[in-house]
């Protein structure tokens, strides 16, 4: 399965602030989450 994310940040995760849902971009001022560890069944 291939997941799309329509306007994705490609800024340096090291970079942005960590929070409860993932991160916090200050370039895009956007929450990021990253899903690479998320099992495929939560996303759907």
């Amino acid at each position: 399965m291939k997941i799309a994310i329509n306007e994705p940040c490609h800024e340096s995760w090291d970079a942005m602030t960590p929070n409860t849902q993932g991160a916090f971009c200050k370039v895009c001022a956007k929450d990021v989450v990253d899903f690479s560890l998320t099992v495929i069944k939560v996303l759907l």
